[in-house]
């Protein structure tokens, strides 16, 4: 076979080998896109993404046009970016910082498997051009077959590279639908900036070589493709740790704020609970009271003293009431008229078994009424259970809250408690219409709210009451129910 055959042969596993290459990015991309959408929507759509990025890039690729790679690959994530803000344009410049930091990472991916394959592929070449007793066609073909081999090798090591920079990124960064600074985008983009520097650099002292020399870079240094790994990895190390500081950075932030808040929730279940006390011993002299009271009525009925028995509840009714004569109508069998609110239907009493959670339910109760919802109570405090009436009020008071300003009016919240041996359960159901929100890094839901960095505390200081008595904490959605589930080790 003649070697301009093989000439062409090698042209056609080099177009194949470039192609796959860039498909293998365009689905890196969108599975890296894929994973900081919200909606089940654009999720579903993010594919467009990663096709845009590939048609583009085989255009400029298979097409005669003549544009520096950097251009074509430039346009590239531009059109990538634009359908994946069409899909989704909250967040844009998160958007814009991912399709930035692939944009450099790809290249240096792609250089860190193009310079290991050249250290493997090299010498195998040499011993098949050096092996004694083999004909210039097998050598030929040998040579042929090795190229192929090692340009499967280079897909595979570019699809590995790529698909650990994109776990890496999807583990240390989350932005928990906040909306980014420039400055920050600014900050993150330095280091890609820098590889971005360094890949054009590097190819156009490659071509500059080539062009003056018809040689290669790593022919005449050696130990030119060492070099350029180890720079390769230092940026895209650089460039994922800046995520990590950032990353950590906003958390140390957001727990600090987590903090303040629920400092000033722990403040008011404070308050709550000292008018609960403070009700509470009224309560307990009234009942010592009206014993003493019961007692003088029974002496005065059996004398027959109807008459005293009769002033002597009207002074109670002006004594607890102020409305002389009451008790003497209700001791007389007449039902005393009730003014204003008395008219209304009252609500039964909430109880318990704990007066601080009695209030708390009793006012969530009222607020979810006023918002027109159905509410059901059957919540038990854990009688003769270790557990912290600050932790259960935490508890209670953001799981309600959520689940008011999550459920639509003309609908239900409904809660309540179980006890099995050392696991006490705590089930709070409303209903909701559409799909939860995505999960951070943290495994909660990412709030919907904005400024997200001032909400979605509850969830966390719920978690982090769990976390203490060593319980569980899940979020399940089943069509228009959503159900939180909260277990404590008591």
């Amino acid at each position: 076979m003649e070697p301009e055959i093989y000439e062409l042969y090698y042209q056609i596993a080099f177009d194949v080998s470039r192609g796959v290459k860039q498909l293998i990015a365009g689905i890196m991309l969108a599975l890296l896109c894929r994973h900081f959408m919200v909606s089940a929507k654009a999720k579903r759509r993010v594919w467009t993404v990663g096709a845009a990025y590939f048609v583009v890039v085989a255009v400029f690729s298979y097409i005669e046009v003549e544009v520096y790679s950097f251009t074509a690959y430039l346009s590239a994530f531009s059109a990538a970016f634009l359908i994946l803000y069409c899909l989704e344009r909250e967040n844009r410049q998160v958007k814009f910082l991912l399709c930035y930091i692939f944009f450099s990472v790809r290249a240096l991916a792609a250089y860190v498997a193009r310079d290991l394959r050249y250290f493997v592929e090299e010498p195998v070449e040499r011993w098949i051009i050096l092996r004694s007793g083999m004909s210039q066609e097998n050598i030929w073909r040998w040579c042929f077959l090795s190229f192929c081999l090692f340009c499967v090798i280079e897909c595979v090591l570019v699809a590995l590279i790529l698909w650990l920079i994109c776990k890496g990124i999807k583990r240390i960064f989350f932005f928990n639908r906040n909306e980014m600074e420039k400055k920050e985008m600014l900050l993150l983009m330095l280091p890609s900036i820098l590889g971005i520097v360094y890949y054009i650099g590097s190819e156009r002292n490659i071509n500059l070589v080539w062009e003056k020399t018809g040689m290669y870079m790593n022919d005449m240094v050696p130990e030119y493709d060492i070099v350029e790994i180890v720079i390769q990895i230092i940026l895209i190390a650089a460039i994922m740790s800046m995520l990590w500081l950032y990353q950590k950075l906003k958390q140390e932030q957001a727990k600090k704020q987590s903090d303040r808040l629920l400092l000033q929730e722990v403040k008011s279940m404070r308050v709550h609970i000292e008018e609960v006390e403070r009700l509470h011993d009224d309560l307990r002299g009234l009942r010592h009271d009206m014993r003493n009271h019961i007692s003088v009525l029974r002496g005065l009925m059996r004398r027959g003293a109807f008459g005293q028995a009769q002033e002597y509840l009207d002074s109670l009714g002006r004594s607890y009431t102020g409305e002389a004569g009451k008790a003497g109508a209700v001791y007389a069998g007449q039902q005393p008229e009730e003014k204003g609110a008395d008219k209304e239907e009252r609500e039964p009493e909430i109880m318990t078994g704990n007066p601080v959670t009695d209030v708390i339910l009793s006012e969530h109760r009222r607020r979810i009424m006023e918002a027109e919802m159905m509410f059901e109570a059957d919540f038990h405090y854990p009688d003769s259970a270790v557990v912290d009436v600050f932790d259960l009020s935490v508890i209670l008071d953001n799981a309600l809250t959520n689940a008011l300003e999550a459920a639509p009016q003309g609908s239900f919240i409904r809660i309540r408690s179980f006890r099995e041996g050392q696991a006490y359960l705590i089930v709070i159901e409303n209903t909701f219409e559409g799909e939860l929100a995505g999960r951070g890094t943290d495994g909660l839901l990412m709030t919907t709210k904005q400024p997200a960095e001032e909400h979605g505390f509850g969830l966390r200081h719920i978690k982090t009451v769990v976390e203490r008595y060593h319980g569980a904490m899940t979020i399940e959605q089943k069509g228009d129910l959503v159900q939180l589930n909260v277990m404590l080790c008591i």
